[in-house]
């Protein structure tokens, strides 16, 4: 069985996932390729926490990203609302354990710079997606999948405390 974290222990996870997506991994760029915290973060919460709550969660991470990163917002919003929601019901009928969270976050690093691409693309901004797909999406997934490896770490140590 899951364990699960107190309300505190998350708004301090959001809080701090906010901060350092903010400050610090939206700096670090390697050939025009950013860490999103944000995924590992929500794959692990899904994993102990309700599908309702980790999907408002969620919303509520990436609605304030969109606002300080993005042209256009509540896209990321929306894309992580409805990742959360069905990653939070799998990962409840499937046993869940590390590798599959990082198979999660490849496979949702993925799908999701994918359909925010597409959207982006209906609203005519300038995107270079065939030449973003031919490389720099596969060193964004496996950044990507190393976060998750210490945010999952860290959400073990976190999850000793009562349901949220």
């Amino acid at each position: 069985m899951v364990k699960r974290m107190s309300r505190l222990k998350v708004t301090i996870i959001v809080i701090l996932d906010i901060i350092l997506q903010s400050t610090v991994f939206s700096r670090f760029n390697i050939d025009g390729i950013s860490i999103n915290l944000s995924i590992p973060v929500i794959i692990s919460l899904a994993s102990s926490t309700s599908k309702t709550k980790v999907s408002y969660i969620a919303l509520v991470i990436d609605l304030i990203e969109d606002i300080m990163f993005s042209n256009i917002i509540g896209i990321r919003a929306l894309v992580y609302f409805l990742m959360a929601f069905f990653i939070a019901d799998f990962t409840k009928s499937q046993k869940y354990n590390r590798f599959f969270g990082v198979i999660l976050t490849l496979i949702l690093t993925y799908i999701t710079y994918l359909f925010i691409s597409l959207i982006f693309i209906l609203f005519n901004n300038n995107l270079d997606l065939l030449n973003y797909l031919k490389g720099p999406i596969f060193v964004e997934m496996l950044l990507n999948s190393i976060i998750f490896i210490f945010v999952n770490f860290i959400f073990k140590k976190l999850s000793k405390g009562r349901r949220y």
